[in-house]
């Protein structure tokens, strides 16, 4: 093999490991026709200049069934170069699609603070804040990119937002010191949580969708959403707690404060359980895993930590972000992480080695909400505005293929 196919094959297989480090051994789908795809790739490997060409235009065609046959080919090590480096390319393009932008929601005219998405994955509410926000939430539906209500009622910035477990209902809150409940069916204002003295920055549905929590200055709270009555509150950070999340089971919540610390509590004691040190800077978000037993917490030191719910130890650190992280999400699995940067990058990490596993880049500014849908194949995310005031930006959300490819494609 001659220097410069030598270079072209380590790039191919360097850019497929680099979005396929989680692919593992997936199989095709069962609809796909695979003894089709093992003559085409064939074709792609063996074939004349006419038949490869043609071989590969229908294997990028088929996409996702088509990877296994491909990166067989590809990464065996005693395989002839040339037809390792036609397998790489074509499984390269295949990948590099299947991670691209799929869908833009435009109509925020300030910068997007926080999203939230359904339970069935259909719906999307978002809130504009800081650093310039237009002062509304949006309900969009996923599958068109449309807006369905447009919220008004906050009379400041909006910090955050939440939808209900059975999707009819949501949250929301911010510098006017409120938080409101809006009925999702016609976008209008039900109720209204009032008892804060300062910005509320952070609401989380409990699972039971009867309580929910809140977090401003120092402390969380725990509300009764019927009576509007407050029933709890957390004590111990020293400083503002800006994001909260609760525990699969509702029993446990975390949250993640400018005192540089993360705390895990008790729900219906207010108890705190653990108190989770390392982070150098502020701890801007938190999730926990599916299963209840992790935490991620994101900082502006621009890591991003794994820790055991159960004992505070610091399993893992996440490091390539080039700014502050603002934004993290566990994938329905468990198996990966989504974070947002002010770098202006959405990355996906695999949580068992800590790899990044993808860097999505195509927003123009800082990237400050992101989120999973819950077919593991998709995130939104969101963001945009200065840090020190100018009005003009990218006020979009995004929807991104983030497909699990140690799965097959799910059926349509």
């Amino acid at each position: 093999m001659n220097d410069l196919l030598r270079r072209r094959f380590c790039l191919a297989l360097l850019g497929l490991s680099v979005v396929l480090i989680s692919a593992g051994r997936a199989v095709a789908p069962a609809e796909a026709d695979a003894k089709e795809i093992e003559r085409l790739v064939g074709q792609l490997v063996e074939g004349k200049t006419k038949e490869r060409e043609e071989a590969r235009r229908r294997l990028e065609a088929v996409g996702r069934a088509a990877l296994p046959a491909l990166r067989k080919i590809a990464e065996d090590p005693k395989g002839d170069p040339d037809r390792r480096l036609r397998a790489a390319l074509v499984a390269r393009s295949i990948v590099e699609k299947m991670f691209r932008e799929v869908r833009r929601f435009e109509g925020h005219t300030g910068a997007v603070r926080y999203l939230a998405l359904s339970p069935d994955g259909k719906r999307l509410l978002s809130a504009s804040g800081w650093p310039q926000g237009d002062n509304t939430l949006r309900y969009w539906d996923i599958a068109t990119g449309k807006e369905i209500h447009t919220l008004r009622g906050h009379s400041a910035l909006i910090e955050t937002v939440a939808i209900s477990p059975d999707g009819k209902w949501g949250l929301s809150s911010g510098y006017d010191r409120t938080v409101r409940l809006w009925d999702l069916s016609n976008g209008k204002e039900q109720k209204r949580f009032q008892g804060h003295t300062d910005n509320v920055y952070s609401v989380v549905f409990l699972p039971d969708g009867k309580r929910f929590l809140s977090a401003s200055q120092n402390l969380v709270r725990l509300w009764d959403v019927k009576s509007g009555k407050e029933l709890q509150q957390f004590k111990g950070h020293r400083q503002n707690v800006v994001h909260v999340a609760v525990s699969p089971d509702g029993k446990r919540c975390v949250s993640a404060s400018s005192d540089l610390t993360a705390r895990i509590w008790d729900v219906d004691s207010g108890k705190e359980l653990l108190c989770l040190k390392g982070h150098t800077a502020m701890v801007h978000a938190v999730a926990f895993s599916p299963d209840g037993k992790r935490v991620a917490s994101a900082s502006y030191d621009r890591t991003v930590r794994l820790w055991d719910a159960g004992t505070g130890k610091e399993l893992r650190r996440l490091t390539g972000h080039t700014n502050g992280v603002r934004g993290v999400a566990f994938s329905p699995d468990g198996k990966r992480l989504a974070t947002a940067s002010e770098d202006q990058t959405v990355r996906l990490w695999d949580v068992e080695t800590g790899k990044e596993l993808h860097s999505y880049v195509g927003h123009k500014q800082m990237v400050t909400g992101v989120a999973f849908c819950p077919d593991n194949e998709y995130i939104v995310s969101g963001g945009g505005g200065h840090r020190y005031g100018r009005p003009e930006g990218d006020f979009t959300l995004r929807l991104w293929g983030a497909p699990d490819l140690d799965r097959p494609a799910p059926r349509k």
